[in-house]
């Protein structure tokens, strides 16, 4: 007892023990600017454009992400990735090593530069957050910091690496070269919109992308976050990074240079095509024009430059994404080029300087990719059509992306419009039923025209089928394939969309837009009229339809059917001027009765004037019982019997005229008859005939060997090669080839 009593005593006499003062941190999750990093937690909806199925409700999705903070006068901000907060529904933001949430909202969305600007309005969240500071372009080899919330991790996690290479390359999220750099530090999901820090803690770079493998991380650097946050801030609408809208031609071999008349010493590269007429450049710049310098900086023969503070060997292009489109001040470039004269055909030194007013894509006919909306499509008599864009070239259509079209001379997702609503629409879905068998092959062709009418967009789609009163309906692709569907009732039209579970035959934005026939742009494109892009996308034909938006919100009425009530008016009209003619045609048939009825006339108004001349008479005769008088009557009822008996002939004669002319009309008009008995036979045999022809023709390709149908392949790919030539289409109204692509800036 004793020596446990000296124990316990001895215990309480110890001292507390003293811990060292250390520089390490509290706790070793602790990071300098963990109050400057956010976590982003985004629950989205994304449309699948894999299936062909674009009626199918948005496949909802959480994920998480990583985020700073800045300022701007004296309010504070989060950037992060697009991707992150693509087609969102509710976003959250929390920072470093806190487990409170935060309601957040979408200030500003450039999917083209993969980066979004985020508000939180809670004022707790304000106090707590403290902004970064931006710092400079980073070098070769500069040592950096990578912080943010890898795997959807709820500590920071923070990593470190070099700078490796510094280029212009393809941003996933737009497919647009932009400036970006690769790095060492391991960038994987959930780092996206992260922080990269250089070593005295200023923000050089955002995490935004890699490929799976140590060494093949990317972060855009300090010049694209810029200009995108200096954008977004100057009050003006949103355009993104403006470019030269031509296709170039490297310039390396030394034979090529000769014939251009390059002397030792100059480099540069060939202008192959300028892609359009409404920009500036294309008033500027020509084809075989030899860029030289853009900017006072030399274009080497790879179309690279050596910018000081940027890098050695960078995409001439970078130079104009540093403009702005709508800064009177920083939107135009000056280039050197070398032309050869027209009349002389001597070389010459051109000083152009070029407006930089065109986004990439603006005026195409494929839009860029479509970001928090749902994809626009119309469904009637099996058949499903939408309109193609990046989305559905991404997906089902990917195989139509690589093709090539003489006609052209550009691949199909570089077309140019050549008016403001143009649009190429696609068949996405042939729905299996008795009316569409054998079609099956025609899922991606491109509809040209539909029941004689000449298709320019999707709404030209619905008013070739809803104004169509026959009983089919007729669809010829650019590949010159004919379909023929029967024309289905409302009631069959339901019933289809009823078993394959689509909610309705179009789309929410076909829906609430008001449409009448013939009330879009029907003049070319001209440049007070360029489209103009916003934070998601440029604008587009149809109003988007937002994510957010519940069936009940959108009013359920059909298209109105004012393009039938105008079809109607317009076939009165016809109606009448073919009335009109065919009266003047057959008036000639009516000759004996209008003799006879004229000469009725005749009697009638001489009748009329002999009684007017009877009224007016004033009798100076003899007296009555006179011999005179009696002489006179005597010779008035004789002359008026002779009148009578003129008449009479007169009457009879008329009569015969009128039989003879009367038998004559009969037999004109049973010989008309005739003829348009016979015309008529003779049309409905030709209809029988072309029906034949039509069936014959859907037999033989269904009876065509598989080899030709090409049905051992995905029907994608079948249709791509049926669509671009490849099925030996004798009447192919486009020749298209496949083609190696040539670099387009």
């Amino acid at each position: 007892m004793p020596k446990a009593g000296k124990n316990i005593a001895t215990i309480k006499e110890q001292k507390p023990h003293e811990f060292k003062k250390s520089s390490r941190p509290q706790f070793t999750s602790d990071f300098k600017s963990e109050k400057s990093i956010v976590q982003v937690i985004a629950t989205s909806q994304t449309p699948d454009y894999e299936e062909g199925q674009p009626w199918a409700g948005a496949k909802i999705r959480k994920g998480s992400g990583s985020g700073f903070i800045i300022t701007h006068e004296d309010k504070k901000y989060i950037v992060t990735n697009a991707h992150v907060v693509e087609n969102s529904t509710m976003i959250r933001v929390r920072l470093a090593n806190d487990s409170k949430k935060y309601d957040a909202t979408r200030k500003i969305v450039s999917y083209q530069c993969d980066l979004a600007l985020l508000e939180v309005s809670d004022p707790e969240f304000n106090k707590l957050a403290e902004p970064v500071e931006l710092g400079e372009m980073v070098n070769y080899k500069q040592p950096i910091v990578l912080a943010g919330f890898p795997l959807g991790g709820s500590e920071i996690s923070v990593a470190s690496g070099v700078v490796e290479r510094i280029e212009v390359d393809e941003y996933e999220m737009s497919h647009m070269d932009l400036l970006q750099v690769m790095v060492s530090a391991p960038i994987n999901p959930g780092n996206s919109g992260g922080p990269i820090f250089s070593e005295d803690y200023r923000v050089v770079g955002v995490a935004f992308q890699g490929y799976g493998r140590p060494g093949l991380e990317y972060m855009i650097p300090i010049p694209i976050i810029k200009h995108f946050l200096q954008e977004t801030f100057s009050g003006k609408p949103y355009e993104g990074f403006p470019i030269l809208p031509i296709e170039v031609q490297v310039f390396e071999n030394e034979d090529l240079k000769k014939a251009y008349h390059l002397q030792p010493g100059q480099s540069g590269v060939r202008i192959v095509k300028v892609q359009n007429e409404f920009s500036d450049t294309f008033n500027k710049l020509k084809s075989d024009d030899i860029l030289l310098e853009i900017d006072g900086l030399k274009i080497s023969g790879e179309g690279t430059v050596d910018i000081p503070g940027i890098g050695k060997r960078v995409d001439f292009n970078h130079v104009t994404h540093m403009k702005f489109v709508n800064d009177p001040d920083n939107n135009t470039v000056k280039l050197k080029v070398l032309r050869h004269n027209t009349e002389s055909k001597e070389p010459q030194i051109l000083d152009v300087i070029v407006k930089m007013d065109y986004i990439p894509l603006q005026y195409s006919k494929v839009p860029p990719a479509e970001h928090d909306k749902m994809p626009t499509y119309f469904v009637n008599s099996g058949i499903s059509y939408m309109p193609l864009t990046r989305n559905y070239l991404e997906g089902r259509g990917s195989d139509l992306e690589e093709c090539f079209l003489i006609e052209e001379n550009d691949y199909l997702a570089n077309v140019s419009k050549k008016f403001l609503d143009e649009q190429i629409v696609v068949i996405n879905e042939i729905l299996d039923c008795p009316e569409t068998q054998s079609y099956d092959y025609n899922v991606n062709a491109i509809v040209a025209e539909i029941n004689g009418k000449k298709i320019r967009n999707i709404r030209d789609v619905v008013t070739a089928i809803e104004s169509n009163k026959d009983e089919f309906n007729t669809i010829i692709t650019t590949a010159k394939n004919v379909i023929v569907v029967k024309n289905m009732k409302k009631e069959r039209n339901e019933e289809l969309l009823k078993l394959y579970h689509i909610p309705s035959d179009r789309s929410i934005d076909l829906m609430d837009s008001p449409y009448a026939p013939g009330l879009g742009l029907e003049s070319p494109v001209k440049p007070s009229q360029q489209l103009k892009s916003n934070s998601s996308s440029l604008s587009s034909l149809t109003s988007p339809a937002s994510l957010f938006k519940t069936p009940s919100e959108v009013s359920p009425s059909p298209l109105p059917k004012l393009s039938r009530k105008i079809d109607e008016s317009e076939r009165e009209d016809k109606d009448e001027a073919i009335d009109e003619k065919l009266i003047n045609e057959l008036a000639p048939m009516f000759k004996g009765r209008q003799t006879f009825l004229n000469k009725i006339a005749q009697l009638e108004e001489r009748y009329k004037e002999e009684a007017s001349s009877d009224a007016d008479y004033v009798d100076f005769s003899i007296p009555e019982n006179e011999s005179p008088e009696n002489e006179r009557d005597e010779m008035e009822a004789k002359a008026d019997e002779d009148e009578e008996m003129e008449e009479a002939a007169e009457i009879e004669e008329a009569k015969e005229v009128n039989e003879v002319d009367e038998a004559a009309e009969a037999k004109e008009v049973a010989a008309l008859e005739a003829q348009k008995e016979k015309a008529a036979k003779l049309l409905e045999a030709q209809k029988v005939q072309q029906a034949k022809l039509v069936e014959a023709k859907l037999i033989a390709e269904k009876d065509t060997p598989p080899t030709h149908k090409y049905e051992t392949r995905s029907s994608a790919k079948r249709q791509a090669l049926q669509l671009f030539g490849k099925r030996k289409t004798e009447e192919s109204e486009e020749q298209i080839v496949s083609a190696k692509r040539s670099k387009v800036f």
